[in-house]
């Protein structure tokens, strides 16, 4: 037992310690390199260290609140829609619910929305009528 839990605290710390390091030095361009082999010798499996310079995170984009240009909110980011180009296509909003029951999906091209990378999304002209009167999105896979 106590030489799992050896093996298991170096193992965390060959991954952990790199990253560690990399935090401290601040954020370079966007990069991707392999960083090392893991100990077990297994060519398949690496570490690799990725910095964004650019970009939006998901987890900070879905649930933000989308509003109109009279600042009025009119949803919520429910989730995105990739295309098979692996570039967000559709913003999926929840509109007309109340602490997230009762509301209906619709679909906004990526490309309408305004304020990207803000935890304050805007469709412009939009009201939560129109957007309430959209079709419903529903998920086919």
């Amino acid at each position: 037992m106590r030489f799992g839990l050896v093996a298991g605290a170096m193992a965390l710390s060959w991954l952990v310690l790199p990253m560690a390091a990399d935090a401290q030095q601040g954020s370079p361009p966007a990069t991707a390199s392999p960083q090392a082999t893991p100990p077990d010798g297994n060519p398949k499996l690496e570490v690799t260290k990725v910095t964004a310079a650019n970009g939006h995170r998901a987890s900070k984009v879905i649930g933000s609140s989308v509003y109109n240009q009279q600042n009025q909110q009119v949803g919520n980011v429910d989730d995105l829609i990739l295309s098979d180009q692996d570039k967000v296509a559709f913003v999926i909003v929840s509109v007309g619910g109340f602490l997230g029951m009762g509301g209906k999906l619709v679909a906004i091209p990526y490309d309408n929305i305004q304020g990207k990378g803000t935890t304050k999304l805007i469709i412009p002209g939009a009201s939560a009528d129109q957007l309430k009167a959209m079709p419903t999105f529903t998920y086919t896979n």
